[in-house]
């Protein structure tokens, strides 16, 4: 059975003493907040790293492979 079968036939409430709100401002209150203050600059440090991790890793393989070209 539907959740919400019993009040699906009810009609909408519309207030009789508040003017209902501008569609832009329901809007706004739904909007995309910073609910993690510094989330963004933690993913930009964290793939920074990695990036300079993986540079390092690239760079040490080619000077494994010179040193293994040079004396086999």
């Amino acid at each position: 059975m539907d959740t919400f079968s019993d009040i699906m036939e009810h009609p909408h409430h519309v207030s009789k003493k508040r003017k209902q709100m501008p569609i832009a401002n329901r809007a706004a209150q739904f909007s995309a907040f910073a609910a993690l203050t510094g989330y963004e600059e933690k993913i930009d440090t964290a793939s920074r790293v990695s990036g300079e991790e993986i540079a390092q890793r690239v760079l040490n393989e080619i000077i494994l492979m010179q040193n293994i070209s040079r004396h086999p």
